[in-house]
């Protein structure tokens, strides 16, 4: 989508399509992808003023629609809805609600106290789940199928043990790959964990972390 007709960007973009390609179609929008990133971006501040007391789950960029798409849970769908009019003309781009599933949370009282599901933030202890040998869960990934979460990569260099508790969950799983010893190392490492735990939370924050990239587990190295 371009926001007005240019014929020498849409001749340079058709003359990069392969021999064997699906065809192309140039459609005029209102909004500019950095204009729709901007505006999500206030989002944030602008949220609680126009919809107070309803927690917005997630919130994305509709690209195709040219325009933000903000879901809340049923049970707040409608009060949203009606108020989606005043949330555009704050903004200066149309907002459009959807109805998502609500928080899954059984008990999260702490970062000691988080699970069902667990979130990014969490506390993790090595060795047992009351042990002194602190690092924090990172974001939860999916290698071929199998969920799993990160931490930093130093936390399996200055721990003896690879086991990795919650204090009100216990077992969360052992240490599967790190990138600490890679030819380019980096600090990250990769934690086995139940699958029905895994979740796009983050601690203290409403809604989901959608992620701009996947960790490629060709690349983790087994320690």
């Amino acid at each position: 989508m371009l926001t007005a007709h240019d014929e020498a960007l849409e001749r340079d973009i058709r003359g990069r399509l392969p021999a064997d390609n699906r065809g192309l179609r140039f459609v005029e929008a209102q909004y500019t992808e950095d204009t729709l990133k901007a505006a999500l971006e206030a989002l944030d501040t602008v949220w609680p003023e126009v919809q107070p007391g309803i927690p917005k789950l997630k919130a994305a960029v509709d690209s195709a629609g040219n325009r933000l798409v903000v879901t809340v849970s049923g049970s707040d769908a409608g009060r949203a809805a009606g108020r989606a009019r005043d949330l555009s003309d704050r903004l200066g781009v149309p907002v459009g609600v959807a109805e998502g599933p609500p928080d899954r949370d059984v008990v999260c009282t702490d970062r000691d106290h988080c699970y069902s599901p667990y979130k990014a933030g969490d506390i993790i202890r090595a060795g047992s789940a009351t042990s002194g040998n602190t690092c924090t869960m990172g974001f939860h990934i999916v290698i071929g199928g199998d969920k799993q979460c990160l931490t930093a990569g130093h936390c399996g260099c200055i721990y003896t043990s690879t086991n990795w508790y919650h204090t009100g969950n216990g077992l969360v799983g052992g240490e599967n790959g790190t990138l600490v010893g890679a030819a380019t190392p980096v600090d990250i490492m990769k934690i086995q964990m139940p699958d029905t735990q895994a979740s796009a939370l983050v601690f203290g924050t409403t809604g989901d972390m959608d992620a701009p990239r996947i960790p490629v587990s060709a690349t983790m190295v087994t320690p």
